[in-house]
């Protein structure tokens, strides 16, 4: 029984350490980053602003992932 819940705990563990590692859903925020600024939806101050958080957060990401 105590092996069985191990076995869940690591796979749950295995899942949100993929998910929170994973920078694909930041590099969709900024895709669609940079065609909201193509449109003119947000000018370039904001638009700068929001990419430098979004590649900060990738970089973070990048250390995580390599820290691992």
């Amino acid at each position: 029984m105590f092996k069985a819940l191990l076995w869940i705990a690591e796979q749950i563990k295995e899942r949100a350490d993929a998910e929170l590692f994973d920078p694909e859903p930041v590099r969709a925020e900024l895709l669609l980053l940079h065609r909201r600024f193509e449109l003119g939806e947000i000018g370039e101050a904001e638009f700068d602003k929001q990419e430098a958080e979004l590649i900060e957060r990738l970089e973070r990401l990048e250390d995580l992932r390599r820290a691992t």
